[in-house]
């Protein structure tokens, strides 16, 4: 230990001069935190926080999580309107939250089959093109196929019934009775689309 503090010695027996920086104190900052930049990238600045705290996204994400965790209650499409018209995100935005539940795979199947099912309330062509993968994915959970049969379906009627024909000779029964339901049944009436 001593001849460590030998050889420090001479370290620490110099003495530091510092001299004076020709830009002046301001410059000196500027230069910093512009190197600051560099360095990070892209500067980025949070969305404001709602008043309890969370984001907008982390706000509508445990509300559309709460509506899937009901043990006797299916979120309606009144339930799914409020949500959009609530100001948590709005319908595109809870859409979005469904899809990216649907497909973590991690996740509690049952959850993840009422995110596919909700989505039926959400006739964009983005939630018929991920309910079309989903469908002719073989590799997808057989149970979450049968869902995205069925949404499909109800949601888009005639639209999706191209995709529903595709997958009536499917490998798996279940999902092959699922599709026979899909197009036996009507479409659900949405807002811009009128009860028959």
């Amino acid at each position: 230990m001593a001849s460590l503090r030998r050889l420090a010695a001479p370290l620490y027996s110099r003495p530091m001069r510092l001299r004076p920086c020709p830009f002046g104190a301001v410059a000196l900052g500027i230069a910093v935190a512009l190197g600051l930049v560099a360095v990070v990238g892209v500067v980025t600045v949070p969305r404001p926080a709602s008043a309890d705290g969370q984001a907008p996204e982390a706000k509508l994400r445990k509300t559309v999580e709460g509506m899937l965790s009901g043990y006797e209650f299916a979120p309606n499409a009144a339930d799914w309107a409020a949500v959009g018209a609530g100001g948590a995100g709005g319908a595109a935005e809870a859409a979005a939250v469904l899809i990216q539940l649907a497909e973590e795979s991690d996740s509690d199947l049952v959850r993840r089959a009422r995110a596919v099912s909700s989505l039926a309330h959400f006739p964009t062509d983005k939630v018929r093109a991920r309910l079309v993968a989903w469908l002719s994915d073989p590799r997808f959970e057989p149970m979450l196929r049968r869902k995205a049969a069925l949404a499909l379906g109800a949601a888009f009627g005639p639209a999706g019934r191209p995709a529903l024909a595709a997958a009536a000779n499917d490998a798996d029964p279940k999902v092959r009775e699922a599709v026979g339901q899909a197009l036996a049944s009507p479409p659900m009436p949405t807002p811009t689309a009128p009860a028959r």
